[in-house]
Order: C-alpha cells, then sequence, then structure tokens
C-alpha cells in the first residue's frame, strides 16, 4: 500500500509507474493500493520530452505521464489528489489479461 504520500514538482517522463508481472491471474486476487497521494505540479524536463519523441515514435510508447500501470497485477489508484502536471496523461492504465470482464479500480482520483 502506498498510503498518503506527496509527489509534487518532480521533473521526469513519468512520477509513479506500477510495472509489475505476477500470477495474480492464475493465484486469485493480489491486493495493491495507490490511495489518498497528492500528485501535482510535475513536469517532463524539455530535452526529455524532444529526447523521447524519437523513441517513443518508433516504438509506440507514451512519452509522459503521472501515473501508470502495466504488467498483470492490478492496482487499486483511488482517492488520490491529481492536477497541475504536465505531462502526457494524469493516469495511463495498460494491463495484460487473459479474462475478459478484468477491469482497474481508478475511482475517486480529483
Amino acid at each position: 500500500m502506498i498510503f498518503n504520500n506527496q509527489f509534487l514538482s518532480n521533473e521526469a517522463p513519468f512520477v509513479v509507474l506500477f510495472d509489475m508481472e505476477s500470477q495474480s491471474e492464475i493465484l486469485g486476487q493480489v491486493l495493491a493500493y495507490f490511495v489518498r497521494n497528492r500528485v501535482r505540479g510535475n513536469r517532463i524536463h524539455e530535452s526529455l520530452r524532444n529526447a523521447a519523441k524519437i523513441l517513443n515514435n518508433a516504438t509506440y510508447q507514451p512519452m509522459s505521464f503521472a501515473i501508470g500501470l502495466k504488467g498483470h497485477q492490478k492496482v487499486n489508484v483511488t482517492k488520490n489528489l491529481l492536477g497541475g502536471n504536465d505531462q502526457d496523461y494524469e493516469l495511463l492504465a495498460g494491463i495484460k489479461t487473459a479474462k475478459i470482464d478484468n477491469f482497474v479500480n481508478v475511482i475517486e482520483n480529483w
């Protein structure tokens, strides 16, 4: 659980990235939470943005985001304060799944 933290005024392509490979689809639900955090005022440095354009156009990857979910592990991202981030996405989710009815809980973020 990542609870009640502040991620403020950082310069990076992403601020928080959950990139997890797990066996949660096989073994059942594995609990993971990102709750009541402040993710505000973050940005990607211009030199990084220009360098990322060359690479990311070839690989179809997003250049910048505040919170990213990637891999097999589902993370509950709830009740966080987001905003003022000068990045391409506030929240970006690309979860791999074998089940058609899977979803990621990202309710009540402001």
